[in-house]
């Protein structure tokens, strides 16, 4: 009788160390999980601060630029270049200036001056 009681609590401490064992791993799981699941949220988080950090920089950007064309767009001068610019427009008593370049105009000429290929082989025609 006493080695069943004994081999019976030898039977309970095994199952019992089994069942401690398989809710410690269960524990341990459900903290890795945990802490897996934060750390994900973390980058996710940093990855968005990268993120609205570079559009804070272009949004920068951005405002000094338009501050400047304001400041551009405040003087006299900044208003009648931005007219001409939009509306084509001169002022009163201003011409037009057309540059040719002279060796283009050169080509132009003495391409003119050459009889056409076919005249050659017509001496009857010269």
């Amino acid at each position: 009788m006493r080695g069943f009681r004994q081999q019976k609590q030898n039977i309970i401490k095994v199952l019992g160390l089994r069942i401690f064992t398989v809710l410690l791993l269960l524990v341990l799981f459900a903290l890795l999980k945990g802490g897996w699941n934060v750390y994900q949220e973390q980058r996710e988080a940093y990855l968005n601060k990268v993120n609205t950090e570079t559009k804070l920089d272009d949004l920068v950007d951005r405002k000094r630029q338009l501050q400047a064309e304001l400041l551009h767009l405040k003087s006299n001068r900044g208003v009648e270049e931005e007219m001409r610019q939009q509306f084509d427009v001169a002022r009163e008593g201003e011409g037009l200036i057309i540059i040719v370049d002279r060796s283009a105009s050169e080509s132009e000429t003495a391409s003119g001056t050459e009889p056409p290929w076919w005249k050659a082989l017509l001496p009857w025609e010269n």
